[in-house]
Parts: structure tokens; sequence; C-alpha cells
């Protein structure tokens, strides 16, 4: 089974200490080091891409393009999302070479 490490991105995500010092750093080394595709980016609100990059030192080309969501605006198109987010996690962990 692999493990995979979902980040739901808010503002207030952003402006989190803890957040930012030991939960990105963790996932950095998963992704980057061991290169392994294990983040999952969620995005309940728009999040430009600066904030992401200073607050969690996460690039949107560091993952794999199905691996980062936005939540929907309008209802019906809720399952379409839950249906994007299980073939996110459900992705093998090691990076197609």
């Amino acid at each position: 089974r692999s493990r995979k490490i979902l980040f739901v991105v808010t503002e207030r995500l952003l402006k989190d200490p803890w957040c930012t010092r030991f939960k990105a750093h963790q996932a950095l080394h998963q992704v980057i080091e061991a290169s392994r595709d294990s983040v999952v980016l969620v995005f309940l609100q728009d999040v430009h891409d600066y904030r992401l990059s200073r607050s969690l030192f996460l690039r949107r080309g560091m993952l794999r393009p199905c691996c980062i969501l936005d939540w929907p605006i309008h209802k019906e198109r809720v399952p379409a999302f839950h249906q994007k987010l299980l073939i996110a996690l459900g992705m093998t962990n090691r990076m197609q070479e």
C-alpha cells in the first residue's frame, strides 16, 4: 500500500509555523530525496504560487499534474473531484522515469 501526504492548502495553512517547519520538510524529503511522488495538494482556495513556494517550499512543477487538485466551486463537480482524489491517492509512489 502506498503512503501519501495530503496537504489541504489554505491561506491559514500557509501561515501556520508548525506546518512550514515540519510537515513540508518531511514531504519534500519524500518527493525529492527519495524520488517519490507521494504528495497530493488540494487547494480549497486560490493560492498564488509564490505563497506556496515561500511557505511550504513546494512548487506545483515538483508534482505530477494529477496530484494537484482544486476544490470545485460548483456542487455538481464534487463527485468528479472525489474521483480525481481517489486516482491521485491510488497512484504508485514511484515516479516514472
